[in-house]
């Protein structure tokens, strides 16, 4: 069936067996997973859209085409790994706790567990970099939301 979608795609639109959007979409993610990695590793003022680039093995152009610039990147990258963690350790969570322990226990665990198998998420959400003050302020809020 895809194939077939693919056949129906105009001369051009498909390069590699992948559309234009699969193709834009795999930029953009590893993309995403490079900053992750060098976020991770380094300072955020210590990471350059070019070092980026290098490591996810995209032109310039393109991550233009998905980030407005390196702040944008990190942000969104925030974002994901934030989402990504606040959804497991929602999950984590019982359907009809009998007490607060019990509903928090499986919640911090994860949390915990979740942070230490993925340490360079871990260094990402909790980011020491000024520009990301105000973002940490609103997952805070968020997180106290989801235990609320």
């Amino acid at each position: 069936m895809v194939e077939q979608a693919r056949a129906t795609l105009p001369r051009g639109d498909t390069y590699g067996g992948l559309s234009r959007e699969e193709r834009a979409s795999d930029r953009r993610a590893r993309i995403s997973q490079a900053a992750l990695e060098l976020f991770a590793a380094r300072s955020y003022d210590d990471v350059t859209v070019a070092e980026v680039c290098a490591r996810a093995k995209v032109a310039k152009r393109y991550f233009y085409d998905h980030f407005t610039d390196r702040e944008d990147l990190l942000l969104s990258v925030h974002r994901d790994q934030n989402d990504w963690l606040l959804a497991e350790v929602s999950a984590a969570a019982p359907k009809k706790p009998e007490n607060l322990d019990a509903l928090l226990r499986p919640m911090m665990t994860a949390l915990v567990t979740m942070l230490d198998e993925h340490p360079d998420s871990a260094r990402v959400i909790y980011v020491n970099a000024p520009r990301m003050e105000l973002r940490r302020r609103g997952v805070l809020r968020k997180d106290a939301e989801l235990i609320g």
